[in-house]
């Protein structure tokens, strides 16, 4: 079962959104993830940290949910970036070459100072 928090962080720069996931980023957890994701850009805020401290697990439908994410991000003058991810989910994004995509941090303060 996935769980998805979001809180509003303000910076310099203005507000950036973190979605916190925890557990699996899988069949079952990808559509909560999928609604939290689409909910912020139909919000208009594209500047978004992905806290994935506690994502233990995700498949191409959740890679394909932050890709869409990141794309839709960076062509309202935002981005979408990732945030401590576990080894296990970190290997995902290397194998996978979104790791060269996405902008990925040893914390969530480090991906939030990026956007100052």
């Amino acid at each position: 079962m996935l769980s998805v928090i979001e809180r509003e962080e303000t910076r310099p720069g203005g507000a950036v959104i973190v979605l916190r996931a925890e557990g699996r980023l899988d069949s079952e957890g990808v559509d909560p993830f999928k609604a939290a994701v689409q909910n912020i850009l139909l919000r208009d805020q594209f500047r978004i940290v992905v806290d994935m401290a506690e994502v233990r697990y995700l498949n191409s439908a959740a890679l394909r949910v932050l890709a869409e994410g990141v794309t839709r991000c960076r062509a309202n003058g935002g981005d979408l970036r990732i945030a401590e991810p576990a080894a296990k989910v970190r290997q995902i994004f290397e194998i996978s070459g979104f790791d060269r995509f996405l902008s990925i941090f040893d914390g969530v303060e480090a991906a939030l100072a990026s956007f100052e």
